[in-house]
């Protein structure tokens, strides 16, 4: 389903076609090596810390060989998703330079911009040949909510063995024969997806075969068309709050929170506060943070006195900065960002002097007390429900609150993008991206390996009956 923007054209030269000149993808896919090997902390941690040098440098071998032969500009881009693959690391991604739409993004839609930008890009012509299918993925498939239908078909490029087209899209961002997805064969039923996202993102996850549903990662599941009896959604969706405190029952309250960014810390904590007397009056909470990209941790301070259950409670996680130059020069540029006082000031003076002091290394680590001033009776028992779009901050908070004998997760594992964090920009010098690259490393005070796999529910809820898991966990926490 498409969430409702706002588009407004940019009078500019540099749109659509003002990146068509042929970049250099080997140039610049080594200007992304050399950047990722001096400043990437999951390169330190899964290159050189675990000794997989000879491993990755397979890798980067395999991806300049096809860097060489590639001319088109989104081709070396959806190569990039390939190379960036060999990391776990979620938060290491791409997304484009402002200036290569044409149109810019905010809370209603102009459709005819942006069909009338996307409809600018090829298409690939195949034949059908569903008389002469050789492998299982062949053929078309289409997406529980039928969103799209792709018809995959063998197309042998230096990028992949099959193409996903698109048979039928929406006719805004998707039209007939525009590519969706790049797919290389692997073994026993699995296959490499390079997944191209509505905004032309590309991605690689992993594609499994089995009992005629095809699995694109964590994402979704393909079928083929016919085989499901579900009506298409509505292409509007109401726009969340990003708070939302209600009443559901005498015994229990339900909060709704979409977003942990800085930016509306004030609102959560003023909500919370308003709605103090109410949450804690009931013996039961539930906290609702499906689809909670993160933010900032210090967005969900003010619900720690509603579910820790002592004053002090051992933080289950710490970090440590990678500093390289490059890093280095980053956070003096920007340590002043979020510093609100004085005192924040000198600190971040005093964690700058002592980056420079571990240059090359990573900075000291030690792992916290989660301190809780006041503590509340009421709720006694808490729920937080999760999915796989809470990522970052959210599930660091879900980890801090799992910490509490008062609180159970329910639902289903969260995205698994916690490891590392605290991305800056990294610009590349002719293609029209950049890309997230994470400055610091978590430990786990644990030792958890949750990075692409997420932090699993106590218990876990049937996604194909998401709509009514709220229901589903207050009935739990009545009974």
């Amino acid at each position: 389903m498409m969430k409702k923007i706002i588009l407004f054209l940019v009078f500019a030269t540099n749109g659509y076609y003002a990146f068509s000149q042929n970049c250099n993808c080997l140039s610049e896919l080594k200007y992304l090596e050399n950047s990722v090997e001096e400043n990437l902390p999951s390169y330190q941690d899964q290159v050189i810390e675990q000794r997989r040098e000879a491993e990755y440098a397979i890798h980067k071998q395999s991806c300049e060989a096809i860097a060489a032969q590639l001319k088109d500009t989104s081709e070396c881009i959806q190569l990039f998703a390939k190379y960036i693959s060999f990391f776990r690391d979620e938060h290491f991604s791409i997304a484009y330079k402002p200036e290569y739409y044409s149109f810019k993004l905010s809370s209603s839609i102009d459709t005819n911009i942006v069909r009338s930008f996307f409809d600018k890009e090829k298409r690939i012509k195949v034949k059908d040949n569903s008389n002469r299918v050789s492998d299982p993925i062949e053929g078309l498939w289409q997406d529980k909510d039928k969103t799209f239908t792709v018809r995959i078909v063998k197309d042998k490029t230096p990028l992949r063995d099959f193409a996903g087209i698109i048979e039928e899209g929406d006719n805004i961002y998707w039209h007939k024969g525009q590519l969706k997805m790049d797919i290389t064969k692997g073994g026993n039923n699995e296959y490499d997806c390079i997944y191209i996202r509505q905004m032309r993102v590309p991605h690689q996850y992993k594609l499994v075969f089995k009992d005629s549903v095809l699995s694109v990662g964590r994402l979704f599941d393909l079928y083929r068309p016919g085989k499901l009896k579900i009506q298409k959604n509505s292409t509007k969706i109401a726009q969340e709050k990003v708070i939302e405190v209600s009443e559901l029952s005498p015994k229990t309250t339900y909060i709704k929170i979409t977003s942990f960014d800085l930016n509306y810390r004030d609102k959560i904590d003023s909500v919370i506060k308003v709605n103090h007397k109410l949450i804690t009056s009931k013996p039961n909470l539930i906290i609702d943070v499906r689809n909670n990209g993160g933010g900032g941790d210090q967005s969900y301070y003010s619900l720690l006195p509603l579910i820790m259950a002592k004053k002090y409670t051992l933080s289950p996680l710490t970090f440590s900065v990678w500093v390289s130059n490059d890093i280095l020069k980053w956070y003096s540029q920007d340590r002043y960002k979020y510093d609100e006082t004085k005192e924040d000031s000198i600190e971040s003076d005093s964690t700058l002097a002592m980056m420079i002091r571990h240059k090359g290394q990573y900075t000291p680590h030690e792992f916290d007390t989660i301190e809780t001033d006041t503590l509340c009776a009421f709720p006694g028992k808490v729920a937080i429900i999760t999915n796989r779009w809470d990522a970052s901050t959210t599930e660091g908070f879900v980890l801090s609150a799992n910490q509490s004998e008062k609180v159970t997760q329910y639902g289903e594992n969260t995205a698994g993008m916690i490891s590392y964090g605290d991305w800056r920009k990294v610009y590349m010098p002719c293609l029209p991206i950049w890309l997230s690259m994470p400055t610091k490393k978590v430990f786990f005070r644990n030792n958890a390996d949750l990075e692409s796999i997420g932090i699993e529910p106590k218990i876990k809820l049937d996604i194909n009956q998401e709509e009514n898991w709220v229901k589903t966990v207050q009935a739990d926490l009545e009974k």
